[in-house]
C-alpha cells in the first residue's frame, strides 16, 4: 500500500526479577484480578496527532482512515514521508514510584504493505535504570497486511525508573515505508487490597499452605493506621492472611500521626523491614521516635520528618539514600550499630551540632568509616560509641 498505614512494627519484600513472556492482551490480565489503573502511553491511539511521541526524522504523521482502515478510532501512526528506509518515534515513560516486579503488559497492533508483505514494523520495549543502563529489552517484528496484535506479559527488572517504547519501520520497496502503528497499550498492574482504608500490594502468594503470602503496605490514608495490627492483613475478598513484608514508596508521605498520638515519646518500629521505599515518610508529621533495621532506606524516605527526635539504626542497615533524613531538624540523638556502606548526598543534611550520635562498633577502622560516611552526608553531631 502507497498510502496510507503507640508502637507499630512492621517488616518489604525484594521483589525478584523473573520475566516470563506470553503473549496476552491486557483486557485478559484484568479478568485474572489485577488491578491496572491506567494506560501509561501517552496518545496510544495517534489520535492527538503525534503529541507525546518524538518524532527524530519528522516523518511520521498520523494518518486518518481515508486509504486504510484504522483499528479504532479515525487514526493510526505512519511515516508518509519518502526517503526513510529506516525510521521510528518513541517516547519514554518515566516510573515514579518503584515498580520492581510488578506485572507489566503491553500491547500496540502493527501492521505493513498487504499488497507487497516486505514492508517490516517493530515494536520495542527497552527498560532502563536511573543511571541509564538498559536492563531489558523486548521486540517483535511485523511482516504484511494490518492489523497484527503485538503484546507482551511481563514482570517490570529491577531497578528500572524508565521505559522506552518505540515503533520502528523499515521500508524494503517502493519509495514509501508502510508501517503503521496503533492503539498502543502500557499497564503496570497492582493486585491490591484494602482493609479500613489502608491499601496492601500483594507481593507473593503462598504456595498451597492455606495462607495468603506477603504483601506491602502500599497506600495508608489519613486515620487508617490507628489500631491496625501492621504485621498481617487480612484480604477481604479471600479471607487469606498475608504477612506485610515491605512499605512502598510514598505509602506514608504526607501523613500525619499526631491523629494517633501526640506522645512525645510515640514510636514506630521496623525492626524486621529491608527496605523502605524512596519519600515513604516523606513529610509525614507527628513521626518521634524511630526504629529502623532495614537494609536499605530510599531516597528522601523520611526527608521533611521535622519532628524525629530520636533514630535508632540496627544491625542490619547498610544503604541510606540521598537526603533520607534531610532536613530532619529536631534530631536529639542518633544510634547505629550496623556497618553501614553507604550513605548519600544530604542524607543527614539539616541535623544539627546538639544531635548526638553514637556508633555502637568496636573495630576501630569500622568505628571511623561509618562516622566519616555519617559526617560526609551532612550530619554535624557529637560523635560517640
Amino acid at each position: 500500500m502507497r498510502s496510507p498505614k503507640k508502637k507499630i512494627s512492621a517488616v518489604v519484600l525484594a521483589l525478584c526479577l523473573s520475566i516470563p513472556l506470553f503473549s496476552a492482551h491486557p483486557l485478559e490480565a484484568r479478568a485474572a484480578g489485577l488491578d491496572y489503573s491506567k494506560n501509561l502511553i501517552q496518545n496510544g491511539g495517534f489520535e492527538n496527532g503525534m503529541t507525546g511521541w518524538t518524532d527524530p526524522d519528522g516523518a511520521w504523521g498520523n494518518d486518518d482512515d481515508s486509504c486504510l482502515p484504522s483499528h479504532s478510532g479515525r487514526h493510526y501512526a505512519w511515516p508518509y514521508e519518502k526517503g526513510k528506509s529506516e525510521t521510528k518515534i518513541y517516547q519514554f515513560i518515566e516510573l515514579d514510584d518503584d515498580c520492581d516486579g510488578l506485572p507489566l503488559s503491553f500491547s500496540i497492533y502493527v501492521g505493513g504493505d498487504p499488497d507487497t508483505g516486505l514492508e517490516k514494523s517493530y515494536a520495542i520495549l527497552e527498560f532502563y535504570s536511573e543511571d541509564g543502563k538498559l536492563l531489558y529489552e523486548f521486540s517483535k517484528e511485523h511482516i504484511g497486511a494490518p492489523w497484527e496484535q503485538i503484546s507482551v506479559q511481563m514482570k517490570v527488572p529491577a531497578n528500572t525508573k524508565r521505559i522506552c517504547v518505540t515503533c520502528k519501520g523499515v521500508r524494503r520497496s517502493g519509495s514509501l515505508c508502510d508501517s503503521y502503528f496503533d492503539d498502543a497499550e502500557l499497564y503496570i498492574a497492582r493486585k491490591t487490597f484494602e482493609v479500613n482504608g489502608m491499601r496492601f500490594l500483594i507481593t507473593k502468594e503462598a504456595d498451597g499452605s492455606g495462607e495468603g503470602g506477603e504483601c506491602s503496605i502500599d497506600l495508608a490514608r489519613q486515620g487508617s493506621v490507628e489500631g491496625a495490627d501492621l504485621n498481617k492483613a487480612t484480604n477481604p475478598s479471600d479471607n487469606k492472611t498475608y504477612q506485610i513484608t515491605g512499605i512502598r514508596a510514598k505509602a506514608f508521605k504526607n501523613y500525619d500521626f499526631s491523629s494517633i498520638s501526640t506522645d512525645e515519646d510515640f514510636t514506630m518500629q521496623f525492626m524486621n523491614v529491608k527496605d523502605i521505599g524512596a519519600e515513604a515518610f516523606k513529610d509525614a508529621k507527628g513521626l518521634r521516635v524511630v526504629w529502623l533495621n532495614a537494609e536499605n532506606i530510599g531516597k528522601e524516605a523520611f526527608s521533611g520528618c521535622s519532628g524525629i527526635k530520636s533514630l535508632y539504626l540496627g544491625t542490619r542497615t547498610r544503604t541510606i539514600g540521598e537526603k533520607a533524613f534531610f532536613n530532619a531538624s529536631a534530631m536529639k540523638k542518633i544510634e547505629v550499630k550496623g556497618a553501614i556502606e553507604r550513605a548519600d548526598h544530604a542524607a543527614f543534611k539539616g541535623i544539627t551540632s546538639k544531635c548526638d550520635i553514637k556508633v555502637r562498633i568496636s573495630d576501630d577502622d569500622l568505628f571511623a568509616k561509618v562516622k566519616n560516611l555519617i559526617r560526609r552526608a551532612g550530619a554535624n553531631g557529637k560523635f560517640s560509641r
